[in-house]
């Protein structure tokens, strides 16, 4: 019986101790591995976007930031707005088909109903849709700060989306 109660202390302890790395993607989503940041010898992504090179990660607290990486990486992901201390509207801002594409709706998952294509320059989103253009600036990593107009800069109206979790 001894044996069997510090068998179930040990695998409680090894349960508890153990690393877990988290990938934020830029979509939002997040992908959690058991594994020690010393464990790790390298990282390799196997799509187009890397070409199937092996990406060495030898130090994984300080990664330095791919060359060729998007300017609108730290816009990705489901935001939302609040009024009166509850939610009222949902953003996502992802990458369709070269394009970065802001969606809006009432529901975290759609249908989204309103469409706009935004660039980024400098730190600051810009875009427009059929019925308003806007602007963008992250303050912060999980707020953004977010005015947008009708077409001929009329009716200005400005509020903060949060990052979602």
């Amino acid at each position: 019986m001894r044996k069997y109660v510090l068998c179930l202390l040990m695998l409680a302890v090894a349960m508890i101790s153990s690393a877990e790395m988290i990938i934020h993607a830029t979509d939002g989503r997040e992908f959690k591995v058991q594994v020690d940041a010393g464990e790790i010898a390298r990282i390799e992504f196997s799509n187009q976007k890397t070409g199937g090179k092996n990406i060495s990660t030898p130090d994984p607290v300080a990664t330095p930031e791919p060359s060729g990486a998007d300017p609108a990486r730290d816009f990705f992901g489901l935001w939302h707005r609040t009024e009166g201390g509850k939610i009222v509207e949902y953003m996502e801002i992802r990458k369709n088909k070269g394009e970065i594409e802001v969606v809006m709706d009432v529901h975290p998952k759609g249908p989204f109903k309103t469409r706009m294509i935004g660039t980024v320059v400098n730190g600051r989103m810009t875009g427009s849709g059929p019925k308003r253009k806007f602007t963008m600036t992250l303050s912060g990593k999980d707020q953004i700060n977010y005015t947008s107009s009708d077409p001929s800069g009329n009716n200005s109206w400005s509020c903060a989306w949060i990052r979602s979790r």
